[in-house]
C-alpha cells in the first residue's frame, strides 16, 4: 500500500549526559537536522503513573535527591557532583560533645583504616568502633611530609606522639618503617582487630607490620567497583545516621575542622548506575587522604556490625540476618547496588577473622 517504514522505540530512565540514549534525546529535542522523523517524550513518573501516592515520592526524595531526579523525575544528571549533596546529612552525624580519644577501652575491638601517601599526599590513620547499632569515630591522625604535625592534627593538641613526628617539616618523603612504628604504637593504645590499606604502595608496609606480629593488617587492591562500594557504604550509614563523628576543633567563625571540610569537598563521578568514583577535586590544595582512610575504617566496622551474631540496637536485639537484609534494602532504595552487587568484605574482613598479637 505504501513504502515500508520501521520505527525504533527507546525507553529508559536517564543517567549521565552522554551515551547513545542521550545523543538521540538531544537530537530529537534540539529540532535540528535529522530530527524531523523523531519524537521524544520526557515525563516524570508521577505523570506516567498517577496512581502512585505522593508519600512514596517524599520518601524517595529525602532518601537521595540526586537519585530521585533521575529515577523518578526524568532528569539527566550531571556526571560530576558533590559526594555529599546536603551538608545537613553530615551534620546529623556530628556530636558536638564528642572528642577524639587518646586511648581505647581495653579489649574493646577497633578497626583501622589507612591511606598511604609518601610525597605530596599524606598518610592518614582513622580508628572506629561499633557501639550498639552505630559506628563511632574514635581517633584519627594525619602525617604529611614537609608539614608540621601540629598543623595537620590540630585536634590532638600540642604533644608530639613520637620523635619522628617532630621532623616532619624537614622530611621530603615519609619513611615506611616509621609509619609501621606509628601504627604499632597506636596498637598499644587501641585494641585493633583489623586494618585495611591500599596495595598500590602498601606491600612494604604490610611486610613491616607482619614482621612486628601485626598480621591483622591487610592490603587490598581497590578496584573501581570495590572503592565505590566502600564509599557508598559510608554514605548509606551517614544517611541513616548510623555514624557518630566529631568536628573538632572548629576554626574562626565556626569554620569546619580539616577532616569535615575534606568530606564536604569530595566529588562523585557517576560511571554507571551502581558505580561512583569519589575523589578530591583536581585542583591544588584539595586532598582525599583522610576520607579514604575514614571510609575504609567504616567499611571494616560495618562488616563487624553485620557479621556479629547479635548486635544491641535501640529497640532491642538485631540479628545478623535482619541487618544484612536492612543493608540490601537500603542499597536498592538508593540505587547503589544491584541484587548481585551486595557489599562483601575484602580479604580478611568479611570472612575468617585476622587476629594479631594481643597486649
Amino acid at each position: 500500500i505504501g513504502s515500508v517504514e520501521s520505527r525504533i522505540i527507546c525507553i529508559s530512565s536517564p543517567l549521565n549526559r552522554q551515551g547513545k540514549f542521550y545523543e538521540l534525546y538531544h537530537q530529537a529535542m534540539s529540532g535540528g537536522p535529522g530530527s524531523d522523523n523523531m519524537l521524544a517524550i520526557q515525563a516524570p513518573t508521577w505523570e506516567v503513573n498517577p496512581t502512585i501516592p505522593s508519600s512514596y515520592y517524599r520518601q524517595k526524595y529525602h532518601a537521595d535527591p540526586a537519585v530521585f531526579m533521575t529515577e523518578h523525575g526524568a532528569q539527566f544528571s550531571d556526571r560530576v557532583r558533590g559526594w555529599i549533596e546536603r551538608e545537613n546529612d553530615l551534620q546529623a552525624c556530628i556530636d558536638s560533645t564528642h572528642r577524639p580519644q587518646e586511648r581505647g577501652t581495653p579489649r574493646f575491638p577497633h578497626a583501622m583504616g589507612i591511606d598511604i601517601g609518601l610525597v605530596g599526599d599524606g598518610t592518614a590513620v582513622f580508628i572506629t568502633r561499633v557501639e550498639g547499632d552505630k559506628i563511632v569515630l574514635v581517633y584519627h591522625e594525619h602525617w604529611v611530609a614537609g608539614m608540621d604535625w601540629k598543623e595537620t592534627n590540630p585536634h590532638l593538641g600540642s604533644h608530639y606522639p613520637c620523635p619522628y613526628a617532630r621532623t616532619l617539616p624537614n622530611v621530603e618523603r615519609l619513611d615506611f618503617d616509621e609509619i609501621a612504628n606509628w601504627i604499632d604504637a597506636l596498637c598499644h593504645r587501641f585494641y585493633i582487630v583489623n586494618g585495611l590499606f591500599d596495595r598500590w604502595n602498601g606491600i612494604p608496609l604490610e611486610q613491616s607490620l607482619h614482621k612486628k606480629g601485626l598480621i591483622q593488617f591487610a592490603s587490598e587492591f581497590f578496584t573501581r567497583d570495590l572503592s565505590s562500594r566502600i564509599y557508598q557504604n559510608t554514605k548509606l550509614m551517614m544517611l541513616d545516621r548510623k555514624l557518630i563523628l566529631y568536628d573538632y576543633p572548629l576554626g574562626e567563625q565556626g569554620k569546619r575542622s580539616p577532616f569535615i571540610q575534606e568530606l564536604l569537598t569530595l566529588q562523585a563521578e557517576q560511571m554507571s548506575k551502581n558505580v561512583v568514583i569519589v575523589k578530591a577535586p583536581e585542583q591544588e590544595g584539595f586532598h582525599d587522604d583522610m576520607s579514604d582512610a575514614f571510609v575504609r575504617s567504616v567499611w571494616l566496622s560495618t562488616q563487624r556490625l553485620t557479621n556479629s551474631k547479635q548486635t544491641a540496637g535501640v529497640g532491642g536485639v538485631v540479628t545478623t540476618a535482619s541487618l544484612a537484609r536492612y543493608h540490601i534494602q537500603r542499597a536498592r532504595q538508593h540505587g547503589i547496588f544491584t541484587e548481585r552487587q551486595v557489599p562483601r568484605g575484602p580479604r580478611g574482613v568479611g570472612g575468617r577473622p585476622l587476629l594479631g598479637r594481643t597486649r
